[in-house]
């Protein structure tokens, strides 16, 4: 059992070690932008589509801007093409969630919502 989830990390970290070695940092960071917007996809098509946001979190959305902050100054101040490409992309997707919750907050429609049944 372990190796059905074990195996296939060590393929990725390997396969992104390599990318690091063979191309770069900056391919690199272009390769972790795409995790990136995987990841924040759900919350996006979320925010626009959902008819209500209640359970989407400003303080998730606050600290996850942050860290992306934090992860960009540090790639500045080491040099670090990947590190800047990664958090700034990822720091924009955040950005752009917690614009769209806020402009839901205060009465923006949802857009391209599903039809809702009662009961």
């Amino acid at each position: 059992m372990r190796h059905r989830v074990f195996g296939p990390s060590l393929l990725l970290a390997a396969g992104l070690v390599l990318t690091d070695a063979l191309f770069g940092t900056t391919v690199f960071g272009l390769v972790m932008i795409v995790p990136t917007i995987l990841a924040n996809m759900a919350q996006t098509v979320a925010l626009i589509r959902a008819p209500r946001v209640e359970g989407v979190s400003p303080v998730y959305l606050v600290a996850s801007i942050t860290t992306q902050a934090l992860w960009a100054v540090w790639g500045v101040v080491v040099k670090d093409a990947g590190a800047i490409v990664g958090s700034v992309a990822g720091g924009l997707i955040v950005l752009f969630n917690l614009v769209w919750w806020a402009l839901r907050q205060r009465g923006l429609r949802p857009f391209f919502a599903t039809a809702v049944t009662p009961g």
